[in-house]
This record gives C-alpha cells, sequence and structure tokens, in this order.
C-alpha cells in the first residue's frame, strides 16, 4: 500500500514497531517508531536555526534520512548535495544555508544529537509532541546540485510534489514487484535515483532498507528469511559480479539506472537473479524518462505521465509532472511509430562513471584554473571492465610544475591528481594524466580524439585474459594468462639492456588487476610474505594466480608457469581514508 508522504502524520507512527532499517547486527535494527522518534529528538535543534536552508549530505543512510525529514518538517529548504567534497561546494555557502553533513565541516552533529536519543533513554511516547500537526508540505523546496560546466555545482529545483508524484507513478508500473519487500542498494542515495527508489520509495510503501551499500554479492547471500527483496542497482555493479549461490526461495526485483546497461550485463544479471533488470532512463532534471526490460524489448517505453517531442536532429523535450515546464533532453533519440524509442547518444560532455554524472568540462575548468596549466583536455574512456576520464595536459614552460615535471614526472602527476581530489571524487577524478607539449588539433583547429587514444593504447604495462572467476569458502579466485610486452612502460629505464620486471610492478599490477575483476575499492594497507625466486623478462607467457578474501580484505597473488614460479605474496587492504 502506498502513503502519501505529504498525508504521513509522523507523530502517529512513534510507536510502530515495522522494521525501517535492517542491520547486519540486530543491535542497530531500526523500526518505524525508533525512527520518528531521531526526528524528534533532532527537530527542536533544526527549528530553531535562523538558516532557511540546510545543505546535506551524509553518507549514513539512517542519518541521512534523518536530516532529510526533520527538515522538511521544520520547514527547510533542502538542498542535496552529490559529494562532501568541501572544496568543491564551499562557494554555494551563503549566510543563510547550513552544511549538515556526516563529515568533519559540518555545522551541526548530527550523530552527537541521535546519541542522548538512544532506546534506552525512551521511556514513553511524549518527546515526540514536538511533531504533532506537522506534515511535509507539496510545496518544500528540494534542490538537487549536479556538476556544471562552469566548474560550479549545478542547481535543479524540484518541489515536494515533483517527487511525490513521481513515486506514485514508480507505485503504479511496479507496485507488483516491490510491495512486502527488503530494499537493497548499490548505488549512493544521495543520487537522485537512489534517493527516490532507496529513500522515498521504500518509506512510502512501508518496506524496510539495508543500512549498508552492497558492495560484494555474498553480502545478498544473507537475506535468505526474506521472500521478496528489491536491489537497487547500476549497470557497473551489474556487469561486474560474479555468480554465487544465492537463497532459492527469495523473489528478486532488480533495478539499473545511472547509465546504459550492455547486453552482458544484463544477461548476468538474468543468470543470477533470475529476473531481466528494469532499467530506468532518465536524469535529474527530468526524472525518470522512461523503462524497460532490454532482453525482452530493447525499445525504451516511457512512463504514461511522461510526454516526449522529438526533433529531426533527434534532440527531445519532455513534460511531465515530475518538473514545471519544458526539460530539453541531454541524449538524442530515435522514436518509432509506437511511442517507444532508442537511444543514439550525448548531445553534450556529460558521462557516467559508474553510475554517476560529470561534465568532462568541470575537469578542464578546474584544471585550467591551475596558474601551471596552458591547455587541457578531458575524455572519458571504457574499456571492457572499466569507465574512466583521462586527461590531457599542457604545463606553462615556465611554471613550477614544468619544472617538477622534468625532474620527476610521476610527482608532477601526483600533485595534480591531489588538487583533483579536492574537488572530484576518486571515482570521478582522472586515473590517467598524460603530459604534452600540445593537444593534438587538426587543420580546422579541432582536436585529434584519434590520436589522444593511441596515447592510451601505446603503453600498456601488460597483456592478460582472465579465465571465469571461481567463488568457494567465502573467497574469489582466478587464473590469468599475463605476459609483460617490451613496449610496457614498465621496461622504460630499468636496466638498459636488461629488461625485467620490477618487483613493484609485479605487486602493481596483481593489485590493479584485483581491483578490476573483483570490483573492490580498496587500498593496499600492508604486503606480507613477498618473494622473488624467479625474474620476469618480456613477452614471457605467465599465469598469474589471485584469490581474493572480500571479508578479510586480503589477496594473495601469484606468476608463475609450468615449469616455475616467479613470485608470490599476500597483500592486507583497506578502505580509503582508513
Amino acid at each position: 500500500m502506498l502513503q502519501l508522504l505529504s498525508k504521513t502524520d509522523f507523530y502517529s507512527l512513534r510507536d510502530s514497531e515495522k522494521p525501517f532499517l535492517i542491520d547486519n547486527s540486530d543491535i542497530n535494527n531500526k523500526t518505524v517508531g525508533d525512527f520518528v522518534h531521531d526526528i524528534a529528538a533532532v527537530y527542536p535543534h533544526f527549528f530553531a536555526r535562523k538558516e532557511s536552508s540546510f545543505l546535506v549530505f551524509s553518507e549514513d543512510i539512517y542519518e541521512f534520512m534523518v536530516i532529510f525529514f526533520t527538515a522538511l518538517l521544520a520547514q527547510k529548504k533542502v538542498c542535496l548535495l552529490n559529494t562532501g567534497k568541501y572544496a568543491y561546494i564551499k562557494d554555494i555557502f551563503t549566510d543563510d544555508t547550513l552544511f549538515v553533513s556526516d563529515t568533519a565541516e559540518s555545522q551541526l552533529d548530527i550523530s552527537q544529537l541521535l546519541c542522548g536519543n538512544s532506546d534506552a533513554a525512551r521511556t514513553d511516547s511524549s518527546d515526540c509532541s514536538v511533531l504533532q500537526g506537522l506534515t511535509i508540505s507539496l510545496s518544500a523546496d528540494i534542490h538537487f546540485y549536479t556538476s556544471g560546466s562552469t566548474g560550479k555545482p549545478k542547481i535543479i529545483e524540484k518541489r515536494f510534489s515533483h517527487l511525490e508524484r513521481e513515486v506514485e507513478e514508480l507505485f503504479s508500473c511496479f507496485s507488483e514487484e516491490i510491495t512486502d519487500s527488503l530494499f537493497l542498494t548499490s548505488v549512493f542515495h544521495y543520487h537522485v535515483y537512489g534517493f527516490l527508489f532507496y529513500v522515498l520509495l521504500p518509506f512510502a510503501i512501508q518496506c524496510p532498507i539495508f543500512s549498508s551499500r552492497i558492495n560484494y554479492l555474498e553480502t545478498c547471500a544473507g537475506f535468505s528469511s526474506w521472500k521478496k527483496i528489491t536491489l537497487i542497482s547500476s549497470p557497473a555493479f551489474l556487469k561486474r559480479i560474479v555468480k554465487i549461490p544465492l537463497p532459492d526461495s527469495v523473489q528478486w526485483t532488480v533495478f539499473s539506472s545511472a547509465g546504459a546497461l550492455d547486453a552482458a550485463g544484463s544477461a548476468n544479471c538474468a543468470d543470477i537473479f533470475g529476473t531481466e533488470a528494469i532499467e530506468i532512463y532518465g536524469s535529474t532534471e527530468t526524472g525518470g524518462i522512461a523503462w524497460r526490460k532490454q532482453r525482452s524489448n530493447p525499445l525504451w517505453r516511457p512512463f504514461p505521465c511522461v510526454n516526449l517531442s522529438a526533433a529531426p536532429d533527434n534532440t527531445f523535450t519532455a513534460r511531465s509532472p515530475y518538473f514545471d515546464g519544458t526539460v530539453a533532453g541531454g541524449d538524442l533519440i530515435a522514436c518509432t511509430d509506437d511511442g517507444l524509442f532508442t537511444l543514439l547518444g550525448r548531445v553534450d560532455s556529460t558521462v557516467k562513471i559508474e553510475g554517476r554524472r560529470i561534465d568532462l568540462k568541470d575537469i578542464d575548468a578546474k584544471l585550467l584554473a591551475l596558474p601551471d596549466c596552458a591547455d587541457c583536455h578531458t575524455i572519458y574512456h571504457k574499456t571492457n571492465r572499466r569507465e574512466q576520464t583521462v586527461s590531457f595536459i599542457v604545463l606553462k614552460k615556465d611554471s613550477p610544475l614544468y619544472v617538477l615535471y622534468k625532474e620527476n614526472e610521476q610527482a608532477a602527476k601526483k600533485q595534480i591528481q591531489d588538487y583533483l581530489y579536492k574537488y572530484f571524487d576518486k571515482t570521478l577524478a582522472p586515473k590517467k594524466i598524460y603530459l604534452l607539449d600540445a593537444i593534438p588539433k587538426n587543420a580546422m583547429g579541432k582536436i585529434n580524439h584519434a590520436q589522444l587514444e593511441s596515447l592510451l593504447n601505446r603503453t600498456a604495462p601488460y597483456e592478460y585474459t582472465a579465465q571465469p572467476i571461481n567463488f568457494t569458502d567465502n573467497h574469489y579466485s582466478v587464473k590469468i594468462d599475463i605476459c609483460f610486452p617490451e613496449t610496457s612502460f614498465f621496461f622504460c629505464g630499468h636496466f638498459d639492456g636488461f629488461h625485467i620486471v620490477p618487483a613493484v610492478a609485479q605487486v602493481k599490477t596483481a593489485f590493479d588487476i584485483s581491483k578490476k575483476l573483483f570490483s573492490h575499492a580498496l587500498y593496499i594497507k600492508t604486503a606480507k610474505k613477498l618473494k622473488y625466486t624467479n625474474m620476469i623478462y618480456p613477452d614471457i607467457p605467465l599465469v598469474l594466480s589471485l584469490d581474493f578474501f572480500p571479508n578479510e580484505k586480503r589477496l594473495s597473488f601469484s606468476f608463475s608457469d609450468a615449469d616455475k614460479n616467479y613470485s608470490s605474496g599476500i597483500l592486507h587492504l583497506e578502505s580509503e581514508g582508513v
């Protein structure tokens, strides 16, 4: 059953024992009543603030939801940020804004407010009296911030009525699949897709959510007590996960958005979960425009309340109750006579990396803001298993960074990357940086993209083919046919005339390939039991064996061939910032 959020009487839910948040430990489970009491604890602090706009960012889904709903009940304008990078968002602060976050720069400590509202401290329901008579206004302002080509966040203005109408439409289309379901997510809840599907929708239909983002498929195996599970996911997750045994009793529903799901990803989803992914096409500006199950029909079907108008040049505009007026789409489409359509590509320089949107011009704007930078160009680069941004940079000849580049190229690149990390998450920031004498251009002055792409291919450090990944005893294992070609940059300057693969390059190779194949976002903490028994020369066919233990954050590797072992070791890993 759908409960319109604008008509929800939070005070009446203060004693509800319905599950709201499911955690790995029963200790941290939350009921709807718990949620309401926490809102009541925070509400007086929000209401007393003079600021009318709250800038909100929190990685913690529960704190995020407490902040969001409390701010609306306190009649504040809520601005949802897509990053906690302070350097990127500080320009939007004013005297009338309050930054509420789980970062060090937060102007209000929500976790501290919640600490004094534990279950043990609650003896009755009287502490919720501040919520009596309060509801969420349909006219409440909700602003989303996305990347912009000027280097500043772009504001997308919505009212709560727009979001609630979209929740109604989603329920109307998919109620049979999602009702009485546990919701899991592999996407971020503070992006519009995750926000709609993992914050608003489950709360409106009174379904619980899991407390953490799903990074590994084995997490999904721990919910055998649930008859129905809805996974809010993305192409990046669905195409990389490896099949493991899942409970046969569970009926899965899988949504995918924030990028194109290719045929391989669609097939992988069907094989693992026993169901086709329901793909959602849309944007922050437009909300959900259309959906499909591509194996059944590769064409996109607009939602019933969405009206599309296609132009002869394949651009389109959209009208729907999710926004005011008409919005131009960011993609090119080709429509059929029965109202369905296919996607033909982007109109502008916006791309999606791991389901997260970034304008390439935004990266270039930050690079050009560097006094040392004379010119630059950032591109989107996709391989079979990875999406990334790559920046090509021309440094001013008289700049300090150029002097450093001539002395130590890697140090200069690291300095640039550290600068970009102040503004962009590591997922979106360029994975590779090339320092050039000039950006290649043709006679018409247009950038020669083919020449830039050739630079990417020219310096491949190794060539490999992975065999099928196995999952047994709570760990992944794979064998990889690999060689280090004579052209590999690992050999540059390393024993001229006597090329061997450096020991550190062997560790780096094992680790880098593990990130691609096992889709983890970990970093090396320590290396143990490293053994180098034989030299690795160029073009020797080898087998790289990898064993990844995600729960222990441990990676074992070995290089060998049919006759002997070359090297081996154990890498202990950690999350970013740990």
